[in-house]
């Protein structure tokens, strides 16, 4: 049989108190925290079985950023972007 496709990032996460965002069939939207304001929009695919690697318009920032994610355990992803900056994700609730 075929390999299973990691589905980990498929959910509703919160980058701190600033931004959630929402997974799902490789592509997600961002909004504030505060305003509700969509703040970033884009795609992600799956690079392994706890990596993916997202392409995300930064609304804030009007540019596109790419970044890599890696799942360090059930409920955080660590997030490099390819400027070196780095974030991370906490899951709120997972898609089934």
């Amino acid at each position: 049989p075929a390999p299973r496709t990691p589905t980990f990032a498929e959910g509703n996460w919160q980058q701190g108190a600033l931004a959630s965002y929402v997974f799902g069939n490789g592509s997600f939207v961002g909004t504030a925290s505060d305003t509700g304001n969509k703040v970033a929009d884009g795609t992600y695919r799956y690079i392994n079985a706890n990596t993916i690697q997202i392409s995300s318009f930064s609304a804030v920032q009007q540019k596109t950023i790419v970044a890599n994610c890696l799942l360090v355990n059930g409920n955080t992803m660590n997030c490099t972007s390819d400027t070196g900056s780095t974030f991370s994700l906490a899951r709120t609730a997972r898609f089934s």
